[in-house]
């Protein structure tokens, strides 16, 4: 008999879900296929409460565009999923070895990554001083800026979201015209879709500018 989940546990498996999912390069699910990968009758209102709850401590995001609402993991939530995997005793440990059987045998009795100690995952809500003269700004947004033009414009390459991609690039420069930012607030807007095009292009140009764009914002923001 399957043991009912709490809140907790749904929220840290659809953490580890999104890990898996930017792991494989596609970078979003939707809230109805996050709700099926549980292959039990975990509703697409659960997933979204749970998303909620992760969205708090920004662990993940939900973005609705022309193509319905995309959930993704923030650069926050990953590195607090590979923390959780180097111990064997972990939740995360435990779900990516037993997957969902283990989880609805046992309703994931185990220490989850929403009980951790807020300390203990890396996030950062400080902003930073942009100043728009210096060369790693400068770099950073010429980069954005050929990268936009670039997927603009891009006619032989037919890839998924490519219109909400294209908007979330465009948000992230638009952060970047201020005179100070926050690396939490960026990295949610620009993480997904840069990391997406970065390997699935890895032989392309667009691929390439997408690399050199996040590490040049990186080195910007102090990330």
């Amino acid at each position: 008999m399957a043991t009912p989940l709490k809140l907790e546990v749904i929220a840290s498996a659809t953490l580890f879900k999104l890990f898996r999912v930017a792991q494989s390069g596609d970078g979003y699910i939707s809230p109805e296929d996050m709700s099926e990968s549980f292959e039990r009758n975990i509703s697409e209102k659960q997933v979204r409460l749970a998303v909620e709850h992760l969205s708090e401590r920004d662990l993940c995001s939900a973005r609705t565009g022309p193509m319905g609402t995309k959930l993704q993991i923030t650069r926050t939530g990953y590195l607090a999923v590979e923390n959780d995997l180097d111990d064997p005793s972990s939740f995360s440990h435990q779900y990516s070895e037993k997957g969902n059987k283990w989880l609805w045998e046992t309703g994931g009795r185990i220490k989850t990554i929403e009980q951790h100690d807020p300390a203990e995952i890396p996030a950062s809500d400080r902003l930073v001083k942009l100043d728009h003269n210096s060369n790693e700004y400068q770099e950073a947004t010429h980069h954005l800026d050929e990268l936009i033009e670039a997927v603009g414009a891009d006619r032989s390459n037919d890839f998924e979201d490519k219109d909400q991609r294209l908007a979330e690039l465009k948000a992230g420069r638009e952060l970047l015209n201020s005179n100070t930012a926050s690396p939490t607030k960026i990295e949610a807007v620009l993480y997904g879709s840069l990391g997406y095009l970065a390997t699935k292009f890895a032989d392309e140009p667009i691929g390439a500018l997408a690399a050199a764009t996040w590490a040049a914002i990186k080195i910007l923001l102090g990330l």
